[in-house]
């Protein structure tokens, strides 16, 4: 046998053949079946995800008549019944479960009396910080900072410059109600949406 390999030739299978055609037949077949191998096989997987930052919690002020309800991990809804002007604050507590800071907007929808209008009857004002201390009765809770956002518009997202760190951060929504208010239920919905 030693002497056929020498002489360029291989018994397969009882036929004689050169050692190159065995070689050339072999790389041949191993080049189908790698091309056939990568045509008809398919890894199949599922991953769920899910937004990295979610709503954690709402707390309302001290002032009048106030109700919050955190429906989901992304919706939170308030109501005010008002009767005169005033300033009414919602802390939304946000929790960022990603490892690094992340970009987030909030979407604020309102439905005001009827006569009521949005931007003159209520102005909501978003700011970066919440004192959430039930004990602070100076103050009693309340936005901090500079607004972030002046006037935020019905249903209008507005972006979180800077994003929100990791773990459990406050923002704040002040709702200025002019002292001619038109009386009612001010009701409103905020959504954290990925920027």
């Amino acid at each position: 046998m030693l002497n056929k390999i020498r002489k360029g030739q291989v018994t397969i299978f009882g036929k004689t053949i050169s050692v190159l055609a065995a070689v050339l037949t072999l790389a041949l077949l191993s080049g189908v079946g790698l091309a056939l191998l990568t045509a008809y096989v398919t890894i199949t997987g599922s991953a769920t995800v899910g937004q990295s930052v979610i709503l954690s919690n709402l707390d309302s002020t001290w002032q009048t008549t106030a109700t919050t309800h955190k429906t989901d991990d992304v919706t939170g809804d308030y109501s005010f019944t008002i009767y005169a002007g005033g300033i009414q604050d919602v802390g939304i507590q946000l929790d960022n479960r990603a490892p690094t800071i992340a970009p987030v907007k909030l979407r604020v929808v309102g439905t005001i009396p009827t006569d009521g209008v949005w931007g003159t009857d209520v102005v909501v004002k978003l700011y970066p910080g919440y004192d959430d201390n039930p004990l602070n009765t100076a103050t009693y809770q309340h936005c901090t900072g500079e607004p972030i956002e002046v006037s935020v518009g019905n249903d209008v997202p507005v972006t979180i410059t800077g994003g929100v760190p990791t773990g459990l951060s406050w923002l704040c929504l002040e709702h200025d109600f002019d002292p001619a208010a038109v009386p009612g239920d001010y009701k409103f919905t905020v959504t954290v949406e990925p920027a």
